[in-house]
């Protein structure tokens, strides 16, 4: 039976010379390693407008080297040119051989992606389970999960790699049990990197990523929150990230934690400090500064242990800054100890692992008022919030180099 379905275009074939005609298209998926490896091609369904469109399309996309992990040799190899994987094609294929390649496939369309970012499309194919549900009020399953993080992984990235990760791993869903897993262990892929950091007891590894590959490889381990320490490998001994994490009591309405998020926004202002807003997946806020890496884990959680505790002193019924259950009712928590060296926050972009499928979601300061509703941002809303926006709601924060002033009074 024929089915519809997406390949990254990796090549074409064309008479030598030729700069109007070609004959097919090399089409490819990723493996679980982030790798585009080669799967077939496909040789009909092309209009001549189509053709024209296509040849002129994939002229500037041409480069000398193949970009398939497994790119076809001999006879297969004849004639083709190889181009920069930014065009995605709608086939209509029939079935697959023994070696993963379309047969019987018919061309139904083409989609693009911007110049800068590499063409994404059911990025683990070769993935285990892939249809195992992991939101089932959703009906979202560990395929949507690993597209959405292909994604958004070029928003994702910055403010990810290299920092060692925490994460909360639900194999089998939200609705069986979940744990935590900080350090790799056998079978962990090689995208996922080892960064060898000290502990009490001696060094050991911590798992951290460096680019799309490595966000993939943990959607394979079942990965629903990715956590990460507020500094880079290899200086992690050095935070180039403040986070003050406002987690407000179930009875505190939205628009006290907003109205709190902007008061710590005022309040790092007076110290010339420029800061960024993230919801977190739930009713609660971080409001982040970007550093300089240059303070060390004392000094960056005591500038953040001082800033709340004037906060409290000055509005001791609405704020505190121990972490006492029976003291929060009605008051929003200023937890701090998110800079103490360890401590890790809930990355911009991850999913969470709750009912809704919720996202921890940067957004402007104009975007935090009363009105916003924080668990609109969705594994499934995210990417088209980003697609339709003309700037990144964190726009300058990677350009940021601001230094820690002393602790505030």
């Amino acid at each position: 039976m024929a089915s519809l379905r997406e390949f990254v275009v990796g090549g074409f074939t064309a008479p030598t010379g030729s700069r109007k005609h070609f004959g097919a298209l090399l089409l490819g998926v990723y493996d679980a390693q982030g790798r585009l490896r080669y799967a077939g091609r496909v040789g009909s369904g092309f209009s001549q407008r189509s053709r024209a469109e296509l040849r002129r399309k994939l002229a500037p996309l041409e480069r000398e080297k193949s970009p398939f992990a497994n790119p076809p040799s001999g006879a297969a190899a004849r004639g083709v040119r190889w181009v920069r994987p930014r065009l995605v094609a709608r086939v209509e294929w029939g079935e697959r051989t023994r070696a993963a390649r379309a047969r019987r496939a018919s061309f139904r369309g083409l989609r693009e992606y911007p110049p800068s970012s590499p063409a994404r499309v059911d990025p683990l194919p070769e993935m285990t389970h892939p249809d195992r549900v992991l939101y089932p009020d959703e009906a979202i399953t560990k395929r949507d999960l690993a597209r959405y993080y292909a994604e958004v992984a070029d928003f994702m990235l910055p403010h990810v790699e290299r920092r060692p990760l925490t994460l909360v791993r639900c194999p089998e869903g939200i609705r069986e049990p979940c744990f935590y897993q900080k350090h790799p262990t056998r079978g962990t892929s090689p995208a996922v990197h080892a960064v060898a950091i000290r502990e009490s007891r001696g060094v050991r590894d911590y798992m951290t990523v460096v680019d799309g590959a490595g966000l993939l490889s943990l959607v394979q381990l079942g990965a629903l929150e990715i956590h990460a320490w507020g500094a880079r490998a290899p200086d992690v001994e050095h935070p180039d990230l403040v986070t003050f994490d406002l987690d407000p009591d179930a009875g505190v309405p939205w628009s006290r934690t907003v109205a709190a998020a902007h008061a710590v926004r005022a309040r790092l202002a007076e110290l010339g400090l420029v800061s960024f807003a993230k919801t977190t997946g739930g009713k609660g806020v971080h409001v982040v500064v970007p550093l300089a890496p240059r303070a060390g884990w004392t000094e960056v959680k005591a500038f953040a242990h001082a800033l709340v505790s004037g906060m409290v002193r000055d509005d001791p019924d609405l704020y505190l800054a121990k972490a006492s259950k029976a003291a929060r009712r009605g008051k929003i928590f200023l937890d701090y100890l998110r800079n103490t060296r360890g401590a890790t926050a809930i990355c911009p972009y991850s999913t969470r692992a709750r009912a809704g499928a919720p996202v921890a979601t940067p957004v402007s300061w104009s975007e935090l008022t009363a009105e916003l509703d924080p668990l609109r941002f969705d594994l499934r809303s995210v990417p088209k919030r980003l697609a339709r926006r003309s700037r990144d709601p964190w726009e300058g924060y990677t350009k940021v180099r601001q230094v820690l002033p002393a602790a505030p009074r």
